[in-house]
Formats: structure tokens, sequence, C-alpha cells
């Protein structure tokens, strides 16, 4: 079930923490501790959700969120994923797949015309995910949705 984030309390920044566990721990050396990171963390959130151009969708099964991503609104219709991420316990489940086709439906429920975003050249499971989903690799500039080169990633566009 797809869930949309409005709202930033307890159980969503919870939710989101245990989806991007693995993500965090990655960013873990740039804090003081895990309770400076987790401040940092919900206050970038409680910004990003204040934009109707800004989406957090969650994916949920049983009773707790498996999968989420970002969606970033770039200009009329044209919408950039970013931090797509399945919890690690809940890989090759087919939540990734499930969260990715509920938010392409979503969007284009929204008028979506274009939809992007950027892979890691290393991270074959999330390029096998997205080809999966109707995204295909371009030749194009990997710029993320602030404009900002992203050295390694492939730009993936979703075929209409």
């Amino acid at each position: 079930m797809l869930n949309i984030v409005t709202q930033i309390d307890g159980n969503t920044l919870r939710g989101l923490l245990s989806v991007y566990s693995e993500s965090m721990q990655d960013l873990r050396i740039n804090f003081g501790s895990d309770a400076e990171m987790r401040a940092a963390y919900e206050s970038f959130l409680r910004d990003f959700v204040k934009s109707a151009k800004h989406l957090i969708l969650a994916e949920e099964s049983g009773g707790e969120w498996v999968s989420a991503l970002r969606a970033i609104e770039t200009g009329e219709g044209r919408w950039f994923l970013e931090a797509v991420e399945t919890k690690p316990a809940s890989r090759q489940k087919g939540f990734g797949t499930a969260l990715l086709r509920h938010t392409i439906d979503y969007l284009r429920g929204l008028g979506m015309t274009e939809l992007t975003c950027l892979i890691s050249k290393k991270n074959l499971a999330s390029q096998a995910l997205h080809g999966k989903c109707g995204f295909v690799p371009t030749d194009e500039l990997p710029l993320n949705c602030w404009g900002e080169l992203e050295e390694g990633t492939v730009l993936y566009r979703l075929a209409k």
C-alpha cells in the first residue's frame, strides 16, 4: 500500500529512518551523534514536505514501511525521483517494484509528463528494478533535480 507523507511526526520519522537505516549509517560520519543526525534529518524532512512540488512516498507491508522515495516536480508535469530505497530485510520481495509502480500511477494522476532519476553505474540492482518498471538509460548529462552534476551516475527516464 502506498503512503503519501504530508507531515512529519514521530511515527513518520521512525518509519523513514527504518527504511533508510543503511544510507543513514553511511552519513553518520558527518554528525557528532545519532541524535544530531536524527534532528538534522527531521529538520530536512519538515522543510521538504512544505512544498507541494516535493513528495515523500512509502510502500507499506504488514503495518510497516518497507520502501520509500522522494519525488520532486522540477517543472510543470516533470518529476525527478531520488532516495529510492528498500529496507535490507525487505529486498527481493517485490516492494521496490510495488513502490515504483504505485508512484508512477500516482504521479500520472497528478499530470506527470516526464519522470527521471539518477542511478549509480555500480548499482546493478537499482538499474534492474527501474528497468523492470519501464525506465531506460539515457546518454544525457547526469544532472540531479537541483541542477548538480552527479559523477558516476546515469540519467534514467520513464519510457512513454
